[in-house]
């Protein structure tokens, strides 16, 4: 990967966003790959060398590489930070959990992430809880009994907690995780295997974080909208006792896609999309 530094941030700041000790170790596919989308790990293993980022846009993931280390020196019991390894149809599979309290008997994951991770839920987060279980299991350890999230939000507002019952009331917010059977897992993880081996690479519209479609009620050749509404019933519902003349659909954005993929240079679906086929 080619890193740039557009805003001359300090070199310390860029030396530490260049050093990577991640190492999948001898597997054909780690965790994290397994559960996310099959066109993005394709593209990276083919193009990865040839994306580029800029270090502005690796902060987040700087600050969460330095609380996982802060996190793994001061564990006083129990196992950080520890690559497992196992076979599954006629794959090798490698994870690297956080942390796992023999005391508690608990597998947590630490996350720098979004507030919004906790409000709306994450996707990810309980497949990779629980296949890291898995891969305990398969390695001799005791499945633990408790799995967790433990979130760090980073955009937490204390404004927002004071008057919303609702949402995160601290910075630090733990996630309980739903613990799967043996055999629910495997059967994902053969899943997965199945999507990334055995099929078409491809993202699917939920793998781009794409928002949803709305419908919008315009009035004439005005450029705001009378209304905007979720679906097209209620917009023609709503056009039939207005004052609107037509209904225009707007198309949900991937988020994923335009901000947050790296490999998006060399994808043909966003490429396609951008250049109007």
């Amino acid at each position: 990967m080619k890193i740039t530094n557009n805003l001359n941030l300090p070199e310390p700041i860029v030396e530490a966003c260049k050093y990577d000790d991640y190492d999948a170790g001898d597997a054909d596919i780690s965790v994290s790959s397994l559960i996310g989308p099959s066109l993005i790990r394709t593209l990276k293993l083919k193009h990865g060398e040839e994306s580029t980022v800029d270090v502005a846009d690796m902060i987040f993931a700087l600050t969460g590489k330095a609380v996982h280390e802060v996190l793994r020196r001061s564990a006083l019991e129990g196992i950080s930070e520890k690559r497992l390894f196992a076979e599954i149809g006629g794959k090798r599979l490698s994870g690297q959990f956080d942390h796992l309290s023999l005391q508690s008997d608990t597998l947590s994951d630490y996350k720098e992430t979004s507030v919004w991770s906790v409000v709306y839920g994450n996707d990810s987060w309980e497949p990779q809880l629980n296949v890291y279980a898995w891969l305990l299991h398969k390695n001799g350890y005791k499945v633990p009994e408790k799995l967790q999230i433990v979130a760090f939000l980073r955009d937490h507002q204390k404004t927002k907690a004071k008057f919303d019952p609702k949402y995160p009331q601290f910075r630090v917010h733990l996630v309980p995780i739903k613990r799967w059977t043996i055999e629910q897992t495997e059967k994902f993880i053969m899943e997965r295997l199945d999507v990334h081996f055995s099929q078409p690479p491809t993202c699917t519209d939920k793998d781009r974080w794409k928002t949803d479609d709305k419908w919008a009620v315009m009035k004439n050749k005005n450029v705001r909208a009378v209304r905007v509404l979720d679906s097209e019933i209620e917009a023609k519902n709503y056009l039939s006792s207005s004052a609107g003349t037509h209904i225009v659909k707007r198309e949900g954005e991937y988020r994923r896609c335009s901000d947050y993929c790296e490999v998006n240079s060399f994808c043909p679906i966003y490429k396609g999309e951008n250049n109007g086929s």
